[in-house]
């Protein structure tokens, strides 16, 4: 990225970090657990702004996978949404209608007796003409978040990937670790996400969680770079092409020695 960006765009300097980093900074913080889940799904602590590599975990199911299974939920009410394009139409449907409950099981339970009681729909016309309609797939589809198994998947669920980033802290860092749980990416704005995830590690965290949830979080990645670019340690970490370009030919001349 470094030498696109130098060599083809010459700009004048690169600072580079992850998104998670940012995700963080968007909290103004520098300490703490950032689950990131947009497409894919990140969990990273981050303590003193230096990731702790041994407590990542990182999957490639996340959004994509939610949008996969809610597109066979629809072709099972006969909603034929398979092409790319449809996939906004799909993500839509997941952005209003889905949610996640504090209490999976209770959930079912309360729908029992009648599951046309969990219908809502959605108008995906300007004139209300046409609408998408879905029940129980409100919360079962998201669930797979929590419980990869529904989803046909064998790993762990979002709140042991957390538990156990925490416990890759150091000692005397997984108190403030365990409060300082900071929501990234568009999947985590689901309704009840954040209640659901604080409830689930109450059963495993020997600390009583909190889990942060910005309002902005869906940009937060963007929102802590803008806030890095604005910081000192922007003008003391970013390389500049000058340095780059030099250390190239230094590179050079000690391969052409050789």
């Amino acid at each position: 990225i470094a030498s696109l960006l130098f060599d083809e765009f010459e700009v004048p300097a690169v600072n580079m970090g992850h998104q998670t980093v940012f995700s963080l900074h968007s909290y103004r913080t520098d300490t703490g657990i950032v689950v990131d889940i947009g497409e894919r799904m990140d969990v990273v602590p981050i303590v003193a702004g230096y990731k702790v590599q041994s407590g990542i975990s990182r999957t490639t199911t996340g959004g994509g996978e939610l949008v996969t299974h809610m597109k066979h939920a629809l072709l099972g009410h006969n909603y034929s949404l398979t092409s790319d394009l449809d996939n906004y139409v799909v993500k839509q449907v997941i952005e209003t209608l889905c949610y996640i409950p504090k209490n999976y099981d209770a959930e079912l339970e309360k729908f029992n007796t009648d599951p046309k009681l969990a219908n809502k729909s959605l108008a995906v016309a300007e004139d209300d003409s046409s609408h998408i309609t879905i029940g129980l797939d409100r919360f079962e589809i998201s669930e797979g978040i929590f419980k990869p198994d529904l989803w046909g998947l064998d790993q762990a669920g979002i709140h042991v990937l957390v538990k156990k980033a925490v416990a890759e802290c150091s000692l005397d860092v997984r108190k403030e670790g365990s409060r300082s749980i900071f929501l990234s990416g568009g999947t985590t704005m689901l309704p009840g996400f954040n209640h659901r995830l604080e409830a689930e590690l109450e059963k495993l965290l020997p600390v009583r969680p909190k889990v942060h949830a910005s309002p902005y979080r869906y940009h937060a990645a963007f929102l802590g770079a803008s806030h890095h670019a604005t910081s000192e340690d922007f003008d003391r970490l970013k390389i500049r092409r000058e340095d780059w370009v030099s250390g190239k030919a230094k590179n050079m001349a000690s391969l052409w020695v050789l």
